[in-house]
């Protein structure tokens, strides 16, 4: 019996991991490094290593966006009722292409707090 190979690269990004949990004033001892890592079979001569992990990254992108969906809006397919589908499925859509809505702030009038009185009679 004879081994199968298929010839292909193992590519590792390496990503400074940052400390957002650091003060001000407190530096690291020493960096460290979050490490991610793919293998494809692509020819390097048809696509070199910068842009294989351009087109991982893109893939895993998608992966996230069709995780996020089944785990939320498209859980509750099928419901039987077609007009509860269609309504599901346009808060599916609607919530993958939206941004997410920005924080309240107070130059939009809204401070978090009950507004004060008015002073007219």
């Amino acid at each position: 019996m004879v081994p199968e190979r298929t010839p292909g690269r193992l590519v590792v990004r390496r990503i400074l991991d940052l400390n957002l949990q650091a003060g001000d004033g407190q530096g690291t001892l020493f960096d460290t490094w979050r490490f991610h890592a793919f293998f494809h079979t692509t020819d390097p001569a048809v696509l070199e290593t910068v842009t294989a992990d351009k087109v991982h990254r893109g893939h895993a992108i998608i992966e996230q966006v069709h995780a996020d969906l089944k785990n939320s809006a498209l859980a509750h397919l099928p419901s039987g009722r077609f007009a509860a589908h269609s309504a599901w499925l346009v808060l599916a859509v609607w919530r993958s292409i939206s941004p997410a809505p920005p924080p309240p702030s107070p130059a939009h009038g809204w401070h978090g707090r009950r507004p004060p009185p008015s002073a007219a009679p």
